[in-house]
């Protein structure tokens, strides 16, 4: 199974260094701790012993691609009653042109994370006096209750039923 992903860099999914080996960043981590997560592994064939990359890919796709991507789409027109223009702006250009690359990279899943409010995970996680990454190592996210995340680990749990196209996650 191949996932695209793209975050906010090594504080958030991760980044690539120089070498294309993804460094994991604190929500990766959270994200391959959640229950949902082992049970598509187990879905999947995977148990103790076995090569990880052998069942689970991750296809990071950086900014400036998104970028390029975003910016070389041409405005649409909706038709309906009357013609409208309709060109999508800043979030919305940026994870369509994501999903348009994880498309194209043959991607069975795809997870793009541009959110910042007072109320996020990341700044809470900042006011706490730990790292990110500290937290995320210590941390159950099947325990975490926060509206943000909460939507974050539904949306994952969807993404997999679908991709399983039947429900395995709660």
């Amino acid at each position: 199974m191949k996932i695209a992903i793209r975050g906010e860099g090594s504080t958030d999914i991760g980044v690539l260094n120089p070498v294309d080996f993804l460094q994991k960043g604190p929500m990766l981590i959270l994200l391959e701790k959640l229950d949902c997560y082992r049970t598509l592994l187990e879905r999947l064939g995977f148990s103790e012993g076995l090569n990880i990359e052998d069942f689970m890919e991750w296809e990071y796709i950086h900014k400036d691609d998104i970028k390029t991507s975003s910016s070389s789409r041409r405005k649409q027109v909706l038709r309906g009653k009357k013609e409208v223009d309709f060109t999508l702006k800043g979030f919305y250009k940026n994870s369509e042109a994501f999903a348009c690359i994880a498309k194209e990279k043959d991607a069975d899943m795809a997870i793009f994370t541009d959110k910042t409010n007072p109320k996020y995970p990341k700044k809470v996680c900042d006011a706490s006096g730990k790292t990110r990454y500290q937290i995320a190592q210590e941390c159950d996210p099947n325990k975490i209750d926060m509206p943000s995340f909460n939507r974050f680990r539904e949306d994952f749990s969807n993404a997999v039923n679908c991709y399983i196209k039947y429900q395995i996650c709660n």
